[in-house]
């Protein structure tokens, strides 16, 4: 159990730690065009890597809620992303292709959940 309770706080501090990175906040200021992102510190990044590094970071920060969820409800699985809120979420993350987050069966590790996205990306 000390095992599975100290996995579970390294995940939410990764996943706090990702949310955090991929927020898209440089301090300066953000232009979009129809291929890529530009900063007003010069840099170029490609908006859709942006948006996949932003949708992955949400994912994970989902399914670190989501493992603490089923850690604290005696191993019962969250039925949606919306009960993780407000307890092991702050709020809905939005997804950056304008779909939504939903919760899967992960038979590949366990009896789990997995989240994914309506464009089907993973982490």
């Amino acid at each position: 159990m000390k095992k599975v309770l100290l996995l579970a706080i390294c995940l939410l501090l990764v996943g706090a730690l990702l949310v955090g990175c991929g927020s898209g906040s440089t301090g300066g200021t953000t232009e979009k065009n129809n291929n890529s992102t530009t900063t007003s510190q010069g840099s170029t990044q490609g908006s859709n890597q942006t948006d996949l590094s932003t949708c992955q970071a949400n994912l994970l920060a989902i399914d670190s809620a989501a493992l603490d969820y089923k850690i604290r409800n005696s191993g019962q699985h969250p039925s949606t992303v919306e009960v993780l809120v407000p307890n092991y979420l702050d709020s809905l993350p939005v997804e950056p292709f304008g779909g939504t987050y939903s919760l899967t069966k992960d038979t590949s590790h366990g009896d789990n959940v997995k989240a994914v996205c309506s464009e089907g990306h993973t982490y």
